[in-house]
């Protein structure tokens, strides 16, 4: 039963991620913390993790934390997204090994989300600005933008190009 969190400040260490989400794991943030996974960019910290909870009842205490705010040791606050982690075979995207993001919906597009071809037209205009590269943008980071308000998408799209320039702060 693992969740995806993204939205965490780049100064997030695994500690600060364990003491938030060690309530509704029911257990204690240091005993949490081997079970947090940080996603890493060329070697720092992307903003996103995997936490693994015990079971599905503690996983759905932690899908509780979506939108709620974490203070990190560095003073930083920020709002955070927590998501279901399940396995790309699961939703059908094809790609083996690789964790995806799950929704809250199912996995087929809600009403509410951006289209295919919006998404691939929002990112047509962000390469064409130089915002991002074509390899900037895998086949999970899709699915998500897919899955997501038009609204939502357009800014995560915003976030990839921050990473991709290096750039994208803790605020």
């Amino acid at each position: 039963a693992t969740l995806f969190v993204n939205q965490l400040p780049y100064s997030a260490t695994k500690e600060d991620i364990a003491e938030h989400f060690a309530a509704a794991a029911s257990t204690s943030a240091e005993d949490l913390a081997a079970s947090v996974r940080m996603l890493l960019r060329n070697g720092e910290f992307a903003g996103s993790a995997f936490v693994d909870m015990a079971d599905d009842e503690r996983q759905q205490a932690g899908l509780l934390l979506d939108q709620s705010e974490i203070l990190c040791s560095s003073g930083v606050r920020r709002r955070i997204n927590v998501r279901v982690a399940v396995s790309q075979a699961s939703i059908g995207a094809g790609i083996s090994g690789a964790p995806a993001i799950a929704s809250k919906q199912p996995p087929t597009l809600s009403s509410n989300g951006a289209s295919g071809s919006r998404v691939d037209d929002m990112l047509a205009r962000a390469i064409a600005r130089g915002d991002v590269q074509e390899g900037d943008v895998d086949e999970r980071a899709m699915v998500f933008l897919q899955s997501v308000p038009p609204e939502v998408a357009t800014n995560a799209i915003g976030e990839f190009a921050a990473l991709a320039a290096g750039g994208g702060g803790d605020g």
